[in-house]
């Protein structure tokens, strides 16, 4: 998988997905939440990766939504930022434990947001 706003691999079990936009402290747009949508599903689908491990490049983990990704037009009507965390931002968080869940073995789901990273066990 080719990725331009992430960062995705796989080594002795552990999927690392890295944020890689540190210009905008890793601030998600579009193609970012596509991408991120995309290796958590080859997380959940790899029967290889046991564990998933979210970190940022640069000096901040996450600033949250990239609101220049979102620019109009003056005459343009003001988009709904709150389409975008039903779309994108809710679904995410949401899936997170589902990722565990698809494997056989799952015992225990948790979620740990400790900056610079987050671990999702898939044990």
């Amino acid at each position: 998988m080719n990725f331009s706003t992430i960062q995705y691999q796989i080594n002795k079990g552990v999927a690392l997905l890295t944020l890689d936009r540190p210009a905008s402290l890793n601030s998600f747009n579009t193609q970012m939440h596509d991408e991120v949508r995309q290796a958590m599903k080859d997380a959940r689908n790899n029967s290889e990766v046991r564990c998933l491990v979210i970190t940022g490049t640069g000096r901040g983990f996450c600033a949250g939504q990239d609101l220049s990704d979102r620019s109009v037009k003056v005459t343009d009507e003001a988009p709904d930022l709150g389409e975008s965390v039903e779309q994108n931002y809710n679904p995410l968080i949401c899936h997170l434990p589902h990722i565990a869940r698809s494997f056989p073995s799952f015992e225990l789901v948790q979620l740990i947001t400790y900056h610079p990273i987050a671990l999702v066990p898939l044990l």
